[in-house]
């Protein structure tokens, strides 16, 4: 990683990866947004993509810091074991997003969790889940 960066290493922002003077980590984000902001995200990098100023996913944990927000990287150990422990955690509750030709909309997805829980499947529907 030195050797991408190269000289300016001691000159960009170990959070945001932007040169000090264009850093966009402050002000912080309002304590009110953090409290209502009920879930965890883990962005999962490849190991050429950690510090690159074209990869955004890192900027999660400008907005939503630790521990609401992690960023891991592929090929580290540590960090393969914390995926795969977060993974296993909540299969439930865990939704990987990953760009592919077969990948759900955010409007399809809901479509079919709506289907799910219809009344005819006996999951009551959205209405019952409203109440």
């Amino acid at each position: 990683m030195r050797k991408k960066m190269g000289d300016e290493i001691g000159q960009r922002c170990c959070r945001c990866w932007l040169l000090h003077p264009q850093c966009i980590c402050t002000p912080p984000t309002p304590p009110n947004v953090l409290e209502n902001f009920k879930h965890r995200t883990i962005v999962w990098l490849h190991c050429k993509e950690f510090g690159r100023l074209s990869n955004t996913g890192g900027l999660i944990t400008v907005a939503f810091p630790p521990p609401q927000s992690h960023v891991l990287v592929a090929g580290l150990q540590e960090d393969e074991e914390k995926f795969m422990a977060e993974l296993e955690r909540d299969p439930e509750a865990t939704f990987v997003l990953f760009p592919s030709d077969d990948a759900l909309t955010a409007e399809e997805f809901m479509a079919s969790v709506r289907a799910d829980a219809s009344p005819a499947e006996g999951g009551g529907g959205a209405a019952a889940r409203a109440t």
